[in-house]
């Protein structure tokens, strides 16, 4: 299954890059989905998106300590 997903987000991320020419590389849409799973209201991921944009949004994900994360 990991196979197919892997698949899956490369080919997206070749199409979205050929749309939008940067961003959304298969890196950072995997970083997305993380932040997806890890916050699922969406009310409050769209009002982070709006105000900070989805790369510093994403950039938060590998940040582990819970107190951080969370500012």
């Amino acid at each position: 299954m990991a196979g197919h997903w892997n698949q899956i987000m490369l080919a997206l991320s070749e199409k979205l890059v050929a749309e939008f020419e940067r961003g959304l590389d298969e890196r950072n849409l995997q970083r997305i989905v993380q932040f997806a799973e890890a916050v699922p209201d969406a009310k409050i991921v769209a009002a982070l998106v709006r105000q900070l944009g989805w790369i510093p949004v994403t950039k938060s994900i590998p940040i582990r300590d819970a107190l951080q994360h969370d500012f």
